[in-house]
């Protein structure tokens, strides 16, 4: 099953890209399970002069340098960052038999970071992403990218196209004054009443001029 195919796409979501990490993060375990194999074949003679015993152990390092390689190549293919016109998902395959999956929505990003860190991924170009969204202790994190940049680059012009949402227009109460808060909550008091069944409220109730447009007294 394809990485796409696991996802729940929503209404007009479309997949822009997917990001896996390089697969020179996979090559110890992959190498190591090849040399696992070769070893098993350059010791087959005494292995196999050994009897059942020998031929036991001979299976066991096929099998070994097998699920190494295998584990490798799963993860590789399985570890991902899918990048939507709506949100980022991150596929943390753990294992054979686990898989861990976060999303985050373009609104909801604070900081987008890169790091290259290291002989290896300076020679290879290979770096981490970290995207971290407002109010998140966690972020979602893929190391071993290969250009990380164009990645950064690539989220950066898909968070400007992305429509935005009700709380992006909304005000920012963090920048208001405390008169403008206070004008607020008293304004939010006189709505709260007159929504209340057979309550009506007087000028006096209100603080609010009953010639302000925005602002409606009724009487019971």
């Amino acid at each position: 099953m394809s990485i796409t195919k696991r996802l729940a796409l929503q209404d007009g979501e479309r997949v822009e890209g997917i990001v896996r990490r390089s697969f020179v993060a996979y090559a110890p375990a992959i190498v190591g399970g090849i040399l696992v194999i070769f070893l098993a074949f350059f010791l087959i003679a005494p292995l196999l002069a050994r009897g059942r015993f020998g031929a036991a152990i001979f299976i066991a390092l096929i099998f070994v340098g097998m699920l190494a390689v295998l584990r490798g190549c799963w993860l590789w293919r399985r570890n991902a960052f899918v990048v939507t016109n709506h949100r980022i998902v991150d596929i943390d395959q753990r294992g054979f038999f686990r898989t861990a999956i976060s999303d985050i929505r373009f609104e909801q990003i604070e900081d987008v970071a890169i790091e290259i860190h290291g002989i290896i991924a300076t020679i290879f170009h290979l770096g981490t992403i970290r995207v971290r969204g407002a109010g998140m202790h966690a972020v979602l994190e893929l190391r071993a990218i290969p250009r990380p940049e164009r990645i950064q680059e690539l989220i950066g012009r898909l968070r400007s196209a992305a429509p935005k949402t009700k709380a992006e227009h909304a005000t920012d109460l963090t920048r208001m004054t405390i008169e403008a808060l206070t004008q607020l909550r008293a304004r939010i008091d006189v709505e709260l009443k007159l929504r209340q069944p057979n309550r009506g409220i007087t000028d006096d109730e209100s603080g609010i001029s009953g010639s302000d447009p925005k602002f409606v007294i009724r009487n019971p």
